[in-house]
């Protein structure tokens, strides 16, 4: 049987990163809008921002690949589910 422990912690997983990655993509548009409004009225761009910005850009990488990860261990799981043997 299949370790439903196990099985809802990485679906737990797999949600989170989901979420995560849409946030990066969220937080990434919010920092390339405010740098291009700054842009726009000749300002420069605050260290901070130029930072929100890398962090989102390393989120969008990070979150799909832990999302890889989480999905080859639900394969695995799943392949190791021992059906019983009816005679």
């Amino acid at each position: 049987m299949i370790d439903v422990v196990e099985r809802e912690r990485l679906e737990l997983n797999m949600n989170e990163a989901f979420c995560e990655y849409i946030r990066a993509q969220v937080n990434l548009r919010i920092a390339k809008y405010k740098i291009a409004e700054l842009a726009l009225n000749n300002e420069p761009i605050p260290e901070a921002l130029r930072e929100e910005k890398m962090d989102a850009e390393r989120d969008m990488e990070y979150w799909p690949e832990r999302l890889q990860e989480i999905k080859v261990e639900y394969i695995q799981l799943i392949r190791e589910i021992k059906l019983p043997v009816i005679y």
